[in-house]
């Protein structure tokens, strides 16, 4: 595929506390005038995908010579945790959920996950759940976290991950960019922040390690744009292996305690 023609060679997220907030700035979104054009809308919030995926995704060409394409995915903080949760899944087992792999248990779970979370939104479920009531959908969810051990898997798998980046850190060291890098193998995440001024030899070194482990599992690496270093956990939790939202909310839909503030 031509890299012009690609949605996601770059782009950008925003997440909302309530789905109607998404919805309202999706409205501004489109009337807003722009010299770069809204090419494509993939609304998976009124038509969620058959895996659970749930976003607004905006598809823009760029006003610029050569011109890109980049997507902006818009959704809600149940969304996002959602997404978290697959991600570093993904992560644990060595296979992506995104894209139909994984094993069928797992795989339900996270369609029953995002189904309930859909209750919860006023938004509709995935389709092959239609059929099912309201209470019938929260046991099954409640059976499948049980029966699999979820939350103690969960709990296990992420508790080794570790990432000492703030220990590290130089004291008053601000930057404009930083470098993730997860290493599945040694359980670690390791952050070097840059400065604006440096962002060649940022893009450079992330391309050194893409290059060098394009077919290597065990590592992910991204290169980031921040305003704020200190929201840097809470904007990639996938990245640190941080699910304890997840599980909070987990533990909860099992007790019938789930509150979602």
């Amino acid at each position: 595929m031509q890299l012009s023609f690609m949605d996601d060679i770059a782009g950008g997220r925003i997440v909302l506390f309530e789905v109607e907030l998404i919805k309202d700035l999706f409205n501004i979104l489109k009337q807003k005038k722009s010299k770069h054009k809204m090419i494509k809308v993939n609304n998976y919030i009124s038509s969620p995908k058959d895996d659970g995926y749930r976003s607004i995704n905006l598809v823009y060409k760029i006003k610029k010579t050569p011109t890109i394409q980049i997507e902006i995915q818009l959704r809600s903080q149940l969304q996002y945790i959602w997404v978290t949760g697959v991600e570093v899944f993904g992560t644990l087992k060595k296979t992506s959920f995104k894209t139909g792999e994984g094993e069928q248990d797992w795989k339900e779970f996270f369609k029953l996950l995002s189904s309930w979370f859909a209750i919860k939104e006023n938004t509709p479920v995935v389709k092959e759940h239609e059929i099912l009531s309201h209470s019938k959908l929260e046991k099954l969810l409640i059976k499948k976290i049980k029966d699999m051990n979820i939350v103690e898997q969960l709990t296990a798998y992420t508790s080794i991950y570790s990432s000492s980046w703030r220990d590290n850190r130089s004291k008053g060291r601000s930057g404009k960019y930083a470098l993730l890098t997860l290493d599945n193998y040694k359980s670690t995440t390791e952050v070097e922040v840059f400065a604006d001024k440096d962002l060649s030899i940022a893009l450079a070194k992330y391309s050194s390690i893409e290059k060098d482990n394009h077919s290597s599992d065990d590592i992910n690496v991204v290169l980031v744009n921040l305003n704020d270093l200190d929201n840097l956990e809470k904007a990639y939790p996938n990245y640190f292996m941080d699910t304890k939202v997840l599980n909070m909310y987990l533990s909860q839909i099992v007790l019938g305690e789930f509150i979602d503030t």
